[in-house]
């Protein structure tokens, strides 16, 4: 409920937010987009909804600071969840977010418990900035 702010979302349906993250639900100020995603989801079908929709709907804002939630229980690996993500897709998402926005990003973990592959999608997530 705060117009300086905008939100967007790609998650698992059903998993997180339970019984929110629909498409309609857009907030007071028409500042939150959701991208819910399928079970089994890869990043072929991923990367088109952060490329096409979520960066744009962030970039037309134009942020001083981009908070990135980096949820990494969308990992294949992950038993939480049933996006399957590789470590490496994380670098892309990351080049995705650098090209669009700079330095001016921070990243905090949110989820992920897959400890096998939980090391080197985080490493790959600050590849782009090192």
């Amino acid at each position: 409920s705060n117009p300086k702010i905008r939100y967007t979302s790609i998650h698992e349906t059903g998993i997180f937010p339970t019984g929110r993250g629909g498409v309609e639900e857009k907030g007071d100020f028409n500042n939150i987009l959701n991208n819910p995603i399928k079970y089994g989801t890869k990043f072929n079908t991923y990367e088109p909804l952060l490329t096409e929709k979520s960066i744009p709907f962030i970039k037309e804002f134009n942020p001083s600071l981009v908070i990135v939630c980096a949820g990494y229980d969308a990992l294949s690996s992950d038993e939480l969840s049933n996006v399957l993500l590789q470590p490496d897709d994380y670098r892309k998402i990351s080049e995705h977010l650098k090209q669009a926005f700079g330095d001016a990003i921070l990243f905090g973990l949110e989820g992920g418990y897959s400890l096998q592959d939980l090391p080197a999608a985080v490493q790959s997530t600050l590849l782009p900035f090192i």
